[in-house]
């Protein structure tokens, strides 16, 4: 049985699929954007967290932005299958997506422990991180019950059919 029945404003799940998987493979290449120049720029970078009261090694800032690098590249890969197996009814292609998010999900909160085990004190940043990493959090737990609503569906279905043979 279905978690949802509807995405937001009375979208079929169907089209909440086809959206989570524009909205993540938007998201992740900015992220991959945004991973690159932290790579590139290591030393910049380091200086900006340290004014922001976020102390990292060059060491550190490689691993945090070739973590995040990883993370968006497998989103850019699996968002587009998820938005081919949406539009064709195909809940196989759902499957790396799924992965990912789950994925994902724990990532961000092992970033946020990371970035709150290494900032000292500025509970300003660390309140403005957390807000920001729960509201992500949030949507792509909803995308998530989307995509999984539709695939339920999609199992109900070839499974009444198979019964109907």
């Amino acid at each position: 049985m279905p978690l949802l029945r509807s995405f937001c404003c009375n979208q079929t799940t169907r089209d909440g699929t086809i959206i989570c998987g524009v909205y993540t493979v938007v998201l992740s290449v900015l992220l991959a954007m945004l991973s690159v120049e932290m790579t590139l720029n290591l030393e910049n970078i380091e200086n900006i967290l340290s004014s922001w009261g976020i102390n990292l090694d060059v060491n550190q800032n490689r691993n945090l932005s070739l973590f995040l690098l990883v993370k968006s590249l497998g989103f850019t890969v699996s968002s587009p299958f998820l938005v081919y197996g949406g539009i064709n009814n195909s809940r196989t292609f759902f499957l790396p997506w799924m992965f990912w998010m789950g994925f994902n999900t724990l990532a961000n909160l092992v970033v946020l422990a990371f970035i709150i085990l290494s900032t000292s004190n500025k509970m300003e940043l660390i309140q403005v991180i957390i807000v920001l990493v729960v509201a992500f959090s949030a949507c792509n737990i909803y995308c998530f019950l989307c995509v999984l609503s539709q695939y339920q569906i999609l199992r109900t279905d070839v499974t009444q059919l198979r019964s109907a043979i």
